[in-house]
């Protein structure tokens, strides 16, 4: 059931609903970009791409509606990925960014081409239900993200995926 609010500046009727992995894809096509729900032992997931490269939404929680939902992008770097991630969260407020550590000490890995894997991310939690305009705003707020971080000189992005036709 959709809970209803009054936003008193606008006096605009606000209903507050659940979404299912459907739905959120829908909203991710309709707002131009590819959805390809994909199901997991233990959690579903959409992978899109935007701005040639790709990101993913981790629904958490159990069907058909989720308790939130969360926003990555994986990228790696030459540079000293601790820096990279302190000037991120130091300038972004919406995201975070975070290491890929080694679990044995606690520290940064480097892959075999000396790159360090970087995850970008943010979580929307949909406990109490969300406007379906405020989940289309933060998926813009997300892509706008996703923008700015293919603007970095010093990233290396992930491909895109190669979508089975629907």
């Amino acid at each position: 059931p959709a809970a209803v609010s009054w936003n008193h500046y606008r006096r605009t009727r606000m209903i507050y609903e659940h979404f299912t992995s459907t739905e959120i894809a829908t909203i991710i096509h309709e707002l131009g970009y590819k959805a390809h729900i994909f199901r997991g032992e233990k959690f579903l997931w959409i992978e899109s791409a935007s701005s040639g490269t790709r990101w993913t939404v981790r629904l958490i929680g159990t069907e058909p509606f989720f308790e939130s939902m969360h926003l990555s992008i994986s990228v790696w770097v030459k540079t000293d990925s601790l820096l990279w991630c302190n000037d991120w969260n130091s300038n972004h407020g919406w995201s975070s960014a975070h290491i890929e550590m080694a679990e044995e000490d606690d520290r940064p890995v480097a892959d075999s081409d000396g790159d360090f894997h970087i995850i970008v991310s943010t979580t929307l939690n949909f406990e109490g239900g969300i406007t379906e305009s405020h989940l289309t705003q933060c998926l813009n707020q997300w892509l706008a993200i996703v923008e700015e971080i293919v603007q970095i000189d010093d990233v290396i992005l992930p491909a895109i995926p190669t979508f089975p036709k629907r």
